[in-house]
């Protein structure tokens, strides 16, 4: 396991492809785009600024948005980047945190 430093975060792409529209019409696979999620493996420790320790707003297991233009570099040794691979990224990279949808119960 690969231990990040700092304000880095270690995680897994989990990206889908949006593969219809709204209208229910094929999206050609040119034009299709990445969802841009992941799984936060491991968190840096957090930031010292002025003196005061920036803790870490994440979490391991967490599902995050992120900046595809933020990733540091990739972990795992692959030619490309496919779903499943490992990156590092800076917290600040993060767009935000996936929260679980909320289901009613009925009484």
């Amino acid at each position: 396991m690969f231990k990040p430093i700092l304000d880095r975060v270690l995680c897994r792409d989990t990206s889908t492809y949006k593969t219809f529209d709204s209208a229910g019409l094929e999206i050609p696979e040119p034009l299709r785009v990445p969802s841009f999620e992941a799984e936060v493996l491991a968190v840096g420790d957090g930031v010292y600024m002025a003196g005061l320790k920036i803790p870490m707003p994440l979490a391991v297991g967490d599902i995050i948005k992120y900046n595809p233009y933020g990733a540091d570099f990739q972990v795992d040794d692959q030619d490309s980047w496919t779903q499943g691979a490992q990156f590092m990224i800076r917290v600040a990279d993060v767009r935000g945190i996936k929260q679980p949808e909320k289901t009613e119960t009925v009484q």
